[in-house]
């Protein structure tokens, strides 16, 4: 194959899904620094569900009770993807949150807003796979 095919079925794939780099990672947890003792993380599931919580543990120790069966520990709701792009909402005991954002390789960039203050916050996420 030509160097000028394979150029066009890589631009191709990028537009057609094939693109890695802004697609969400289900086998981890994305984790925020809020300041020198909290962190904020999200767990995304491939069925479109979302967690998210805060905490001062470690994204190891968030691990081991950031799942589903914890649901009254943390804020649970739906996301949705596309074009390089997260939206989502949850809710739980504690609060509720609306976000939107974009995804990168190994984060997201996304914006927070607390619909009971009508505030909104901006932050990074850094992905961190679990270890096996």
């Amino acid at each position: 194959m030509s160097t000028y095919l394979s150029s066009i079925v890589v631009i191709l794939s990028l537009f057609l899904g094939g693109n890695n780099a802004c697609q969400i990672q289900y086998d981890g947890i994305y984790k925020m620094e809020i300041d020198d003792e909290y962190a904020a993380y999200f767990k995304f599931f491939k069925d479109g569900k979302v967690l998210h919580t805060t905490s001062t543990s470690t994204e190891s120790e968030v691990a081991t009770y950031f799942n589903t069966e914890n649901q009254d520990m943390v804020l649970v709701g739906k996301y949705t993807t596309g074009n390089c792009n997260v939206k989502g909402k949850a809710s739980g005991m504690t609060g509720k949150i609306s976000f939107w954002g974009t995804v990168e390789m190994e984060a997201i960039n996304v914006t927070f807003k607390n619909p009971t203050t009508n505030s909104s916050i901006d932050g990074r996420f850094e992905f961190y796979p679990f270890e096996e």
